[in-house]
């Protein structure tokens, strides 16, 4: 059985809102149209707090969204606030294209005193990077980050490869070193194994989405393509620590794949209450391990 005192990370969904248009996001149900079931809407800073009282032996708060980007949320500085005051660690995963070079100094200034990380999401160069990450600028990701960076943020570079921007990993790492970010990290999921077919939301030119030749041994092909071992592989955390998913509306659960919306999976709660006295048998139900 699950306890409050057990628990030692928080996968925080700051806000369902976002800005980007990536095709595999669960935002929407067909190419860049918007799931009908899809509350938008940020996480009150209230019942964030009411939630934080009932834990004590957090490691690390993680704000990254499900459905939308952490730094949408009006109220981030807030929930960042107090996410301070409960945790050794706080994670932030973002594409970077929100708020303006000002802010993000201002953001890095406000976590230089304690452990963090913050996530950027960035899938190549200018050429590349806009062809999954639609509707966000690279040229003003870059600028953030390095904002961030100056003002005592510590920054990871966070790629996703396909076959169009597989050839740029070395070359992102090597900037990534140049302006200063801690980590590169690769991610493969499911995104890399199922092909899709998209369009261009400018041009209306249709792209193929393919994965990428060289991961099909990701371990071995990532040493080998950039030659640094301090490229890292992204995992789920709830692998390694007992964790519980907070959606922007305040929900519970116990991992962001079981809110899939509509899903027959879904499993969430009202209240910590509710949450910790369930009788679900998890076992019967599709495990995080399927997800990518």
């Amino acid at each position: 059985m699950m306890l409050a005192k057990d628990i030692k990370w928080l996968h925080v969904e700051a806000s369902s809102r976002c800005n980007a248009k990536c095709p595999s996001c669960p935002r929407f149900i067909e190419d860049a149209v918007m799931n009908p079931l899809l509350q938008e809407t940020d996480l009150d800073t209230d019942k964030f707090k009411n939630i934080l009282d009932n834990f004590h032996n957090l490691v690390c708060i993680q704000f990254n969204g499900n459905h939308g980007d952490p730094i949408m949320a009006k109220n981030i500085i807030e929930l960042i606030e107090l996410a301070k005051t409960k945790c050794d660690k706080i994670q932030l995963h973002t594409n970077g294209s929100l708020r303006n070079s000002k802010w993000w100094a201002d953001f890095g200034a406000l976590l230089k005193d304690i452990n963090h990380e913050v996530y950027f999401g960035i899938d190549g160069f200018e050429d590349t990077h806009h062809l999954y990450r639609r509707n966000t600028l690279y040229n003003k990701i870059i600028e953030n980050a390095k904002s961030f960076i100056a003002n005592g943020g510590k920054a990871t570079w966070f790629f996703i490869p396909f076959e169009h921007n597989e050839h740029q990993i070395k070359s992102a790492l090597q900037l990534s070193k140049n302006l200063g970010f801690k980590r590169f990290e690769l991610y493969k999921g499911y995104r890399q194994n199922n092909p899709e077919t998209i369009k261009n939301l400018q041009t209306g030119q249709i792209i193929y989405l393919k994965p990428p030749k060289i991961l099909s041994n990701i371990k071995s092909a990532i040493v080998k393509q950039t030659d640094k071992k301090q490229v890292d592989i992204k995992n789920c955390m709830h692998y390694n620590l007992k964790s519980i998913y907070i959606s922007a509306d305040g929900q519970l659960s116990y991992c962001c794949y079981y809110m899939s919306l509509g899903s027959s999976t879904q499993i969430y709660f009202d209240s910590i209450n509710e949450l910790f006295n369930n009788t679900i048998d998890l076992s019967t139900k599709h495990c995080i391990k399927n997800c990518g």
